[in-house]
Order: C-alpha cells, then sequence, then structure tokens
C-alpha cells in the first residue's frame, strides 16, 4: 500500500494516516455513488416525467466538492500528485533530495493556508443558504475537511524526510 509505506517513518501516526486514507477513500467513493444516483435521478425525472428534482444541481455540486477536496488528499497521501521531475533533473544530482523537502514544506504551508480561509469563508456563511434553501456551508465544509487532512498529510511527509534536510528545508 503507497500510503502505508509513505507513512511508515512516522510510526503509530503513519498507520493511523494510511487507515484514515484508506477511509477517506471509501467515503469519497460513496459521494460519487451518490453524485451519479443524484444526477441520473434528476435526468429521469426531467426528461421522462418533466418534472425537475429543483436541489439536484445543488446537491451534485456539493458532491463534486467533497470528491475534490477528499480526492486530493488522498492523493497527496499516495504520492500520486504531480510534481516537477523534469524540472528537478535540470539540477544536480545533490540538491534533488532537499528541493523535494522543500515542496514538502511549501504544500504544508498552502494546505494550511487554504485550511484558514476556507475555515474563514465557512463562519462567514454559516447563516446562508443556496437559492433551493439549502445550507451555503455544504459547499464549503468539504474544502475545510480536505484542507484540514491535506495539512496533517502534508505535515507527517514533511516531517519523515532525512531530520538534517527536515531542519536545514523549514
Amino acid at each position: 500500500d503507497p500510503a502505508q509505506s509513505m507513512f511508515q517513518a512516522v510510526g503509530r501516526a503513519g498507520r493511523f494516516l494510511a487507515i484514515m486514507t484508506s477511509v477517506v477513500e471509501h467515503i469519497a467513493g460513496v459521494a460519487l455513488a451518490a453524485d451519479v444516483l443524484v444526477v441520473f435521478a434528476s435526468v429521469i425525472c426531467r426528461y421522462f416525467f418533466r418534472s425537475p428534482i429543483n436541489w439536484a444541481e445543488e446537491v451534485a455540486s456539493a458532491l463534486i466538492v467533497v470528491l475534490v477536496f477528499l480526492g486530493a488528499a488522498t492523493v497527496l497521501a499516495r504520492g500520486r500528485h504531480s510534481n516537477l521531475g523534469a524540472v528537478r533533473e535540470l539540477f544536480p544530482v545533490s540538491w534533488h533530495e532537499p528541493m523535494v523537502q522543500l515542496c514538502d514544506w511549501i504544500i504544508v504551508a498552502v494546505s494550511i493556508g487554504l485550511l484558514a480561509s476556507s475555515v474563514y469563508y465557512f463562519i462567514l456563511s454559516i447563516d446562508d443558504t443556496t437559492p433551493f434553501g439549502l445550507p451555503q456551508w455544504i459547499f464549503i465544509g468539504p474544502a475545510v475537511v480536505g484542507s484540514a487532512l491535506m495539512a496533517v498529510i502534508a505535515l507527517a511527509k514533511a516531517l519523515s524526510g532525512p531530520r538534517k534536510t527536515v531542519l536545514w528545508t523549514f
């Protein structure tokens, strides 16, 4: 399991992160199935019964937001995110490890920034509703959860590098 091996260096916490990654992937799978069902039901009702489901578009959009943010966290956990390996190859081999470690710290900073801004936006929208009366936070809550997961995963990954490189690049 790539997530398990990536978090090996952080011990017991790493095992927890690997299990959490698996759970999050299953939740994302359920969200995807629910999204497909909502869209399918909406299409059937609209075209065959001439009676659209008014809230379906908003729910489907919220489920896509769930998929994006949970997916981003699991992709980061499994090390499947895009990287600039071709750019890294332009530099001397001795620079590769510090460059990767520096990128890990950048991902931590971006994730924490995303978390802070999404929490702020969540607080601002707590009393707002969508045009069909659903709570506005259904679009922002997944960003809070996903960015928190990304921050934890990125921090674990950044701290799992060689101690000297971790401290130097921090």
